[in-house]
């Protein structure tokens, strides 16, 4: 029989079969359920990429034995589709197995639960996610100072020639301030205007008026970190807005908050602001709440809490860690020994930690920070930048 599966040998599929989709039976005994969010994210994948993962099904009894949830998105394709789009989806590849009911049962178990739904992502595109989780925030239009800012001076909105809210500013952050992370760098502008002293560092830096990343304006804009911090620049704030969030591994985290750290050495204090499990959005994702006629599309990462996956299926697929306050304090403190966590207002979409008292960084921990920031790949190009940072890094940290 074609595609069987012997019961002495190894079973190793070698055809893929193309059947009518009316052909598929859905096991009635599935364990697996899927939301209609988390559908929705398949439906939009088994469109722009098509069938990459074919179904397997039992010759003898028609089961689907792995496979329910993309069968279950096909039948979305073909119903809104149009149907030049949807011809495509009539046909399903199958891998046949030929199992008693018992063994079909045991593999469907198997396929159940060995998964890695996410990981190959983290993995083997990091880089790309972060890219692209820096784009969004790059992309959204600010017409004032962000959350990351306002929080520690107690205000919901900053004027930038109120003389009262510079005041405040000043008191608070001093008249140096490093944005670590700073995207396009308005912000970073702005402040500069009422005379701050505000410098940036970007490690994804794009075309001016283009979504296209260059890898040569980053390098050029980490020379001029680095150059300032060679003549001895020492910020009396470091900032950093977001970029946590915008990380989807826990290790790769702990990285940037290594490098804030060593900054933190030298300064006043270091501001940290991530987004929070209050925002309304991840609480629509986890179905405690509806706000917006149409559904904020992501779906939760089972690997750690709080984080989650948008835009699965498009270019534009990226990561969003969120954190409680009490996660995100333990995190701080594991760099820094005086950690105070607030936020503009109850509720609030994000939570800002203000740090002081940096621990001293682990010389090999900082290292591996230093590798990890400077010598991303983009556009399947270094940055080539991590010796020149560790020099620098060094010798700065060493000045009085």
């Amino acid at each position: 029989m074609k595609g069987s599966m012997p019961q002495t040998e190894t079973f190793v599929a070698t055809e893929i079969e193309l059947v009518d989709h009316r052909r598929l039976i859905p096991a009635d005994y599935n364990p697996r359920e899927m939301d209609a969010r988390t559908l929705r994210v398949l439906v939009r994948s088994l469109v722009r990429f098509g069938w990459v993962l074919p179904v397997v099904a039992n010759r003898r009894t028609g089961n689907i034995v792995g496979g329910h949830q993309r069968a279950r998105a096909n039948h979305q394709v073909l119903k809104t589709q149009p149907k030049a789009k949807a011809k495509h989806y009539q046909k399903v590849p199958v891998i046949y197995v030929d199992l008693s009911i018992a063994e079909e049962k045991a593999l469907n178990v198997a396929l159940n639960q060995i998964s890695g739904d996410w990981d190959f992502f983290k993995r083997a595109a990091a880089d790309e996610l972060r890219q692209n989780a820096t784009f969004a925030q790059m992309t959204r239009r600010h017409h004032r100072l962000g959350k990351g800012y306002l929080a520690p001076l107690g205000l919901k909105r900053f004027e930038l020639r109120d003389p009262e809210h510079l005041r405040a500013f000043t008191r608070i952050y001093g008249t140096r301030i490093l944005d670590f992370g700073c995207g396009r760098g308005q912000e970073i502008e702005w402040l500069s205007e009422i005379g701050i002293t505000a410098k940036g560092f970007e490690p994804f830096r794009r075309v001016p008026r283009s979504d296209r990343l260059c890898v040569d304006l980053s390098r050029s804009m980490a020379d001029q970190f680095l150059d300032a911090l060679s003549h001895g620049y020492r910020p009396e704030t470091v900032f950093c807005n977001f970029v946590i969030s915008s990380i989807a591994s826990p290790v790769d985290r702990r990285h940037v908050l290594t490098l804030l750290q060593a900054l933190g050495t030298r300064a006043r204090s270091v501001v940290v602001a991530v987004r929070s499990t209050d925002d309304v959005h991840y609480q629509e994702i986890l179905g405690r709440v509806r706000c917006h006629s149409g559904a904020f599309l992501g779906v939760p990462d089972a690997s750690e809490p709080g984080l989650i996956v948008t835009g699965a299926g498009t270019t534009r697929q990226k990561f969003q860690k969120f954190f409680d306050e009490g996660e995100f304090r333990r995190l701080l403190r594991r760099h820094f020994r005086d950690v105070e966590v607030t936020s503009v207002e109850k509720n609030d979409t994000s939570i800002v930690g203000i740090c002081r008292s940096p621990k001293p960084p682990n010389r090999r921990s900082l290292e591996r920070a230093i590798r990890f920031e400077f010598d991303l790949r983009i556009n399947d190009e270094r940055m080539d930048r991590a010796e020149r940072a560790l020099r620098t890094f060094d010798r700065w940290m060493q000045r009085k």
